[in-house]
């Protein structure tokens, strides 16, 4: 099952960019026809240390709002979400678009309970990750049904806006995933 998000860098046309879950750890991407294989291979804050064509490369990835910036050997590209593209290109096609399959944090705080499991099948509204902020609780919950691919936080973590949190595979519109 795969998603399907359009991106664009600042000044340039919108990527179709196809995400496929290909083992813990491991992503089939497609980026407008031309397919990689990646397998990330670590995780702290906003770095992550990736394999791509057997070569390790590090990259700092921040999000904000509907966009991402990511520095890769000291290049800079910040891409924007093309929402409308997004929800045009999913008409039809059996991707899952409109939800991010990367869920991150909406407020810095602690992870007081980590309901997601890596493997486990989600619907629409379920509790994923409940974070302590400001003495609230706040619950991050699923945008769509789906599996959930990897569990990147544990109680106790201290997170910034923007942390991952969960990775998933969202179903298709049919349902299907």
């Amino acid at each position: 099952m795969s998603t399907r998000i359009r991106l664009a860098a600042r000044g340039s046309a919108p990527q179709t960019l196809d995400l496929e879950p290909d083992g813990d750890g491991a992503w089939r991407i497609s980026l407008d026809g031309q397919t990689h294989d990646v397998r990330l291979l670590e995780r702290s804050g906003d770095r992550l240390t990736f394999e791509l064509a057997g070569q390790v490369h590090a990259a700092h990835v921040q999000t904000t709002g509907g966009s991402v910036r990511v520095v890769i050997a000291g290049r800079e590209t910040v891409f924007v979400r093309d929402a409308s593209a997004d929800a045009g290109s999913a008409a039809g096609s059996g991707y899952a678009a409109a939800a991010d399959p990367m869920v991150r944090a909406a407020v810095p705080g602690k992870v007081l309970k980590v309901l997601a499991r890596s493997g486990a099948r989600i619907d629409v509204g379920d509790a994923l990750v409940v974070i302590e902020a400001m003495k609230m609780e706040h619950t991050i919950v699923a945008e769509q049904g789906g599996t959930i691919v990897t569990v990147h936080v544990a109680e106790g973590d201290t997170v910034q806006v923007g942390t991952l949190l969960v990775t998933c595979a969202w179903n298709g519109p049919d349902g299907d995933g």
